[in-house]
Order: structure tokens, then sequence, then C-alpha cells
């Protein structure tokens, strides 16, 4: 979140435009890779690894979508000819499965290399977690493909979500001053007069009533009726 902060202050001090959705949407995918695999894709040296993955993450999310919008036997015959949405999901699983065998390999090594589990503190990712178990250094029992859907369920769900989520509520914000305000004076109270940059923890978070109450109303897909202007006055 440090990072996601010092890039904010960065662009505000400059004065420039930005595609918020998409600085958000970058970011939350580096969390969510930290989160399944234990890496970030930016420290790879190969520039396009961390476009492979989002690309192919990307593809896969928007065919799986498709198939819940077409009709059964269109989606089914665009698989067996290998063409349209369904062709992109074919390449995304194998651009996924060699990506995550690089990230799998790099663990296994990774753990080996370590002394004994209590020297290290585990790290909380779903790979290493379905590596180690109960703090066990076993050999894997259990295949990396049971390990790629676990963690690919992990980024479908963290996909675009929280991004969206945000950069909606946001746009809300821009549109109801009012909320804002409220939001704003609920912050400066945990402030105490500061003007630096502060990033607040889990317990001063859980003071902010209000604004939870106003992130409460934000859908991850907006909807026709939005109840924002009754829900928090």
């Amino acid at each position: 979140m440090g990072e996601l902060i010092q890039s904010l202050d960065r662009l505000s001090s400059q004065e420039v435009p930005v595609d918020f959705q998409h600085l958000l949407s970058k970011h939350m995918f580096h969390i969510a890779c930290r989160m399944a695999t234990g890496y970030d894709p930016s420290r790879f040296s190969i520039d396009s690894h961390e476009s492979r993955f989002s690309d192919a993450i990307s593809d896969a999310f928007e065919a799986i979508f498709a198939r819940h919008l077409l009709p059964e036997s269109v989606w089914r015959l665009q698989k067996w000819l290998g063409v349209g949405k369904e062709k992109k999901l074919n390449d995304a699983w194998v651009t996924l499965d060699h990506l995550f065998s690089q990230y799998i390999s790099l663990k296994q090594k990774e753990l080996s290399n370590r002394a004994t589990m209590d020297d290290v503190e585990v790290d909380f990712n779903a790979v290493e977690l379905h590596m180690i178990g109960h703090k066990l250094v076993e050999p894997l029992s259990i295949s990396e493909e049971v390990i790629r859907d676990n963690v690919l369920g992990i980024m479908f769900a963290t996909h675009d979500t929280t991004s969206t989520v945000l950069t909606w509520f946001f746009w809300l914000l821009t549109k109801h001053p009012k909320v804002e305000t409220k939001i704003r004076q609920e912050m400066k109270k945990l402030l105490h007069g500061t003007t630096k940059s502060v990033i607040f923890d889990p317990e001063e978070l859980s003071k902010m009533v209000y604004l939870h109450k106003t992130l409460r109303n934000v859908e991850a897909v907006p909807s026709d009726s939005f109840p924002w202007k009754n829900s928090a006055p």
C-alpha cells in the first residue's frame, strides 16, 4: 500500500492526469501475486513476465465470463474449433501453467535451502502453505495442478474487483462532496493535526464508522439502483 501512496503523491505533485482504475488494478494485481505465489512479478528481470501473467489472467477471466453470456452450444463449438474466446482461454492456460511451474520451482528451491522450518517465519501465500502444510518439511504431496487451481482461485477472486470498487467509490465521492467532507473529518480526528503521510492501522480503521458505512454501499459492479443518497446522509 505504501508504494501506491507514493505513486499517488508523486502524480499529485506533478499534476498530471492518470488512469486511476488502471493504477489500482496494477497495484492489486501485485498484491494478489504476493498472496498467491509469494513473489511480485515485477521483480523478475524479464520485462514481459508481468505483462504475460496479467494478460493471461485477463484473457482467462474474460473467456470464463463469456461462457455465462453465450449459449453453451456456441462456446463449446468455439472450444472444439479452437477459435474466439475459447482459443484465448486455451492459450492463457498454457501460459499460466508455464509461469506457475516457475513459481513452484522457485518456492521448492527456497524451502529446500532452509535448514529448519522454525528458523524462518512462514510467508502467507498459497503456494508455500500448500507445500509445507503444518510446517513439516516433506516432499510435495499434492500435484502442481491442484496448487495452480487454488492459486488461480485467489487471482480470479481479486481480479479487478477491489480496483473497480475503489475507482467507483472515489468517483462517487467527487459527485457527493458532503460525504467526502464527513470522511475527511473522521480521518482528521485520528491524525491529531499531523500533516505527514500516514497509513492507518487496523485498529484505527475500525474507528472510522462513516467510512465503513459508505464503503458497504459500493458494489463491485455498479447497478442502476444505487442506494447512496438514502444510506449515507
